[in-house]
């Protein structure tokens, strides 16, 4: 049994830099760096995102920055990366040949518990698996914040992992964050193997609280905690207040085979779903061909637009209400409601897509695209629009 005491200091932990949340990063899988300096300016820019650099010596090594470029393009949504193929620099940090470093975000990395970087080990990538199970396993702070963008990180690792849901605001109030923070690390430093911690925040993942773990009692609370493991999900009680001991309980009743997990099944296709006829749907379907001129082109028109899956059990589910709200703006020429099969397209740069659905909101003004961070039902998507839109209501 571990014990552990919560103390004033808490509040103070590691010092952690700050910096801004990109949401809606380029989608460009791999940028070439040429010089120190551009390394140093690609690791501030990824604060908040792990980073992935890649040393190659052309010459002798141009396979192995192939299969990095392969795996960038696999994993960019995920991940930041970067290569340089520089003699200086290569000479400057003594890689001979190549090498491939994983830089933690330095937002969340703990100066106690986490490493701020990982070498690969080998002096040449034997293949793209290898190389992707090295970076996947090096990629994640002992205690992160679990984002929209970054879920299919945690959801792609056999191992389970536990999320603390609470209020998250980085900017305005990072010493918050760090203080949850600091508390969890208490614990998680004796799961390393065993679990995975995050935090997220509570009002963005609203609809996995309910459809996932099936808490029916979260919104009176400010903290709630949960474990997933696969297609199980475990709650701890709500009604327990979150600690540092309360949540070694937990963790602790949850390897111990005592607290019965929720099984989410994919929801099968509704009969004649393939068959479904969309052609009075308000939703304006996206390609690739009329992505620029429906969302990034029209100075007048507010877009609020889904990425989607056909297969997505969370899509399916999301459907109705996204055409309902479509119905609800049909005569308002200034909104527009679009939804794009990422599976059959390739998603436009400016739009960072992990999981599915990804909703973004395309103000007219800017054409700046916003993660969408809202409920997942019409009311909310109505709400939404009407408080963020930038043209004139009709």
């Amino acid at each position: 049994m571990y014990h552990i005491v919560a103390t004033d200091d808490d509040l103070d932990g590691d010092e952690i830099g700050t910096g801004s949340d990109n949401a809606a990063a380029e989608q460009s899988s791999t940028r070439k760096l040429h010089s120190t300096l551009d390394i140093d300016e690609f690791l501030k820019e990824s604060d908040q995102q792990a980073a992935v650099i890649g040393y190659f010596d052309e010459s002798t090594n141009s396979k192995d920055l192939g299969l990095f470029t392969e795996l960038a393009e696999e994993e960019g949504n995920n991940l930041k990366f970067a290569y340089t193929t520089s003699k200086e620099v290569l000479e400057e940090k003594k890689y001979d040949g190549f090498s491939v470093v994983v830089h933690l975000p330095s937002k969340f990395v703990s100066a106690k518990y986490d490493r701020p970087k990982h070498r690969y080990p080998s002096k040449t990538i034997t293949g793209l698996q290898q190389l992707k199970d090295f970076v996947l396993n090096k990629a994640l702070p002992l205690v992160g914040e679990m984002t929209i963008a970054n879920k299919q990180l945690y959801d792609s690792k056999k191992t389970p992992y536990l999320t603390v849901f609470t209020a998250v605001d980085l900017e305005k109030n990072f010493k918050q964050f760090n203080y949850i923070a600091n508390r969890v690390r208490k614990v998680a430093k004796d799961f390393k193997n065993k679990l995975n911690f995050n935090i997220a925040s509570k009002s963005k993942f609203n609809y996995i609280l309910e459809s996932d773990y099936v808490f029916n009692d979260h919104t009176m609370k400010d903290t709630v905690v949960g474990i997933r493991a696969g297609n199980f999900f475990y709650r701890m009680d709500a009604n327990i207040k979150f600690s540092p001991e309360s949540l070694l309980e937990f963790v602790n009743a949850y390897l111990a085979g005592k607290i019965e997990g929720v099984e989410k099944k994919t929801p099968a296709a509704p009969k004649g779903d393939e068959d479904e006829d969309d052609s009075d749907s308000a939703v304006v379907t996206l390609t690739n061909d009329n992505f620029k001129s429906e969302v990034t082109e029209p100075k007048d028109k507010d877009v609020l637009v889904e990425f989607y899956a056909p297969w997505c059990g969370h899509c399916k589910q999301l459907k109705p209400e996204f055409k309902a709200t479509a119905e609800h703006f049909k005569d308002d020429s200034g909104v527009t409601i679009a939804a794009m099969d990422a599976t059959a397209n390739t998603v436009p740069k400016g739009f960072d897509v992990s999981g599915y659905p990804t909703l973004y909101f395309v103000p007219a003004d800017t054409k700046k695209p916003k993660l969408y961070d809202g409920g997942r039902d019409m009311s909310s998507f109505i709400a939404y629009i009407k408080s963020h839109r930038t043209t004139s209501p009709p």
